[in-house]
């Protein structure tokens, strides 16, 4: 089924046990990221990234694992698990009360953290599994783009969350669905400036929309390549 990959985060500074987590999870059928920090963390959440499941350090660099995972369970409907090297029962208790789920004393076998992360899974539920209907006018096969909730969303039900410059660039296209929209409109839209042939950023801004709206739906981007103009939108859509 599309969009049912759970999708977790490290936030671990140890850079080798973060990619081993990572590499690890990925294998077990996760869609599993890391970051080294509070900052690095969010950054991918004001890119638009969600998880149903974070795993956390509490030594950080800036804020702790403990001032995070109080972050996180204020927005709730995700499951926490804190990787520390500090055992002591005031670590465990304070990491309870302050919203983790669990808490695992390093070094913890890789296995045991899959199993409680699937444990916590069955409690909360993959985000990416809660796909909407169509709207029931939409076309057979049509992308829906919701102005509102600033999510675009596939045939199937399967919800993308945009960031600011994502969602500006799909409402350009879809201004003109199925016709190109020059490099050049496009950047004086995002980016208030005329279009430079050697600045890369608006290939990289959909080249990363792209790789969102696959991993999340499991499907191909709709958004094309228009030979020597621009982009374009090239599937039925309904805007709302």
């Amino acid at each position: 089924m599309p969009g049912t990959k759970p999708r977790v985060v490290v936030v671990e500074d140890e850079r080798a046990l973060r990619e081993d987590m990572v590499e690890y999870l990925t294998a077990q059928g996760f869609h599993a990221q890391g970051a080294e920090s509070s900052t690095a963390l969010d950054s991918l959440l004001s890119d638009g990234e969600s998880y149903d499941l974070a795993v956390l350090d509490i030594n950080l660099p800036g804020e702790s694992g403990f001032g995070i995972a109080a972050r996180l369970r204020q927005q709730g409907g995700i499951g926490i698990v804190i990787v520390s090297a500090r055992s002591g029962v005031g670590d465990k208790v304070v990491g309870l009360e302050v919203g983790a789920d669990a808490y695992l004393v390093k070094p913890v076998d890789l296995r045991e953290l899959e199993a409680q992360l699937r444990s916590l899974l069955r409690r909360v539920g993959p985000r990416r599994e809660t796909a909407e209907p169509p709207p029931p006018d939409a076309a057979p096969g049509a992308w829906t783009f919701h102005s509102v909730q600033r999510t675009l969303q596939s045939p199937e039900g399967a919800a993308v969350p945009l960031t600011s410059a994502e969602f500006s660039l799909l409402k350009l296209l879809l201004e003109t669905p199925g016709e190109p929209v020059s490099r050049q409109t496009i950047s004086r839209a995002l980016y208030r400036r005329d279009h430079d042939p050697g600045d890369r950023a608006i290939d990289s801004l959909v080249r990363r929309l792209r790789l969102k709206i696959e991993d999340r739906t499991e499907g191909e981007a709709p958004i094309r390549s228009a030979h020597a103009i621009g982009y374009v939108f090239a599937a039925p859509t309904a805007v709302r």
